[in-house]
């Protein structure tokens, strides 16, 4: 299993991305504030920097291709995967293609669900602000209260700085064992 534990990312700075038909998508880049020595461990993993999405990429390494990290946020349980639509590619200014990872979603699991369901009255109350979120977490009424995905990079933003965020994922040569022990 492998785990990465850091905390909320802070704004580093806004970025334009474009996809060659006159438009254009502003994005804020959120990135890890780490002391020097995790860094350093973190380029000795083969995470390069300090962004999402390249955590993201070094937890998916690991895995099979069926499978997604998992992102603990305080108790806060989801998976992060890619969203259930694709969308046109998009790239830096530079003509690098944007990673995928960019546009993916953290997908909480049900009690995480019944957790936000259960405060979401709570971002309408100023004296009792959410423990977790500090902007409202996104919802919809069609067939009752749901909670959408809610994208990677907008969680950065919607979370409180101290928050604790715990990636994990199972090692690919774990789950190979573990399914031939199944048989």
């Amino acid at each position: 299993m492998m785990q990465i534990e850091l905390t909320t990312p802070r704004y580093h700075d806004g970025v334009i991305f474009f996809n060659g038909f006159d438009r254009t998508f502003r994005a804020i880049d959120y990135r890890f504030d780490l002391p020097f020595e995790d860094h350093r461990k973190m380029l000795e993993m083969g995470i390069r920097q300090n962004r999402i999405v390249d955590v993201l990429r070094y937890l998916r390494s690991g895995l099979l291709p069926s499978r997604y990290p998992t992102l603990n946020i305080n108790g806060f349980v989801g998976t992060v995967s890619p969203q259930q639509a694709l969308h046109t590619r998009w790239y830096y200014d530079t003509g690098k293609m944007v990673e995928w990872e960019f546009f993916w979603d953290w997908y909480p699991n049900e009690e995480t669900k019944a957790l936000m369901l259960k405060s979401i009255q709570n971002h309408l109350n100023p004296k009792s602000p959410h423990p977790l979120f500090k902007e409202l977490i996104p919802y919809r009424y069609d067939r009752g209260i749901q909670i959408d995905p809610i994208p990677i990079y907008r969680l950065a933003g919607m979370v409180h700085a101290d928050a604790v965020w715990l990636f994990t994922s199972e090692d690919k040569a774990q789950e190979l064992k573990e399914a031939d022990d199944a048989n």
